[in-house]
């Protein structure tokens, strides 16, 4: 793994605060099983299975923030908060196969790649150029040329906020949130 991590921070002042990070990173392994083995296509060419882990995710964006709103601040109704939180992740690996694998091996095999494979607007029903992919010639021997996770899906972006009423009852302060 390699990464790159940069982290903005403003801490409470003038009723304001955030802590936003970036990570820009590149997990590389053969294989991502957790169990301890790794399991190869190709036993006779570890490097075919050489790609991005697939749980490597390049760009990951989180944005935190909290700002006390200044109305009537000192008063029995003021004392509000509106916070939130923030993901912009992007995409995991995939991997394309085919149906058949090579024969007699029992292991499951890649195609040829005889173009990129991406595409400009994506959907839900077409990720990548399919037609860029062709099973290989010669099943009896033959690996396809295509890597191991050169594919990325779709990225995630997601907000939570909250609005949050601090009262103070007695000399016991209460919290109400609506989130």
């Amino acid at each position: 793994y390699n990464g790159l991590l940069m982290k903005f921070q403003r801490r409470f002042a003038n009723n304001f605060s955030f802590l936003n990070s970036y990570t820009y990173g590149k997990a590389i392994d053969l294989n991502s099983d957790n169990d301890g083995t790794v399991t190869l296509t190709n036993v006779y060419d570890p490097g075919y299975n050489r790609g991005p882990a697939d749980y490597d995710i390049t760009h990951t964006f989180t944005s935190s923030w909290i700002y006390e709103l200044p109305i009537a601040r000192n008063k029995v109704y003021g004392g509000w908060q509106v916070s939130g939180i923030m993901l912009w992740r992007g995409g995991l690996p995939l991997t394309v196969t085919t149906t058949t694998g090579v024969q007699s091996t029992g292991t499951g095999n890649r195609p040829n790649r005889i173009c990129d494979g991406s595409i400009s607007n994506p959907t839900i029903d077409k990720w990548f150029d399919t037609s860029c992919f062709v099973p290989p010639s010669d099943l009896t021997g033959t690996y396809g040329n295509a890597g191991r996770n050169i594919i990325r899906g779709p990225g995630a972006f997601n907000i939570d906020a909250s609005l949050i009423k601090n009262t103070k009852i007695g000399h016991v302060a209460t919290e109400f949130r609506i989130e």
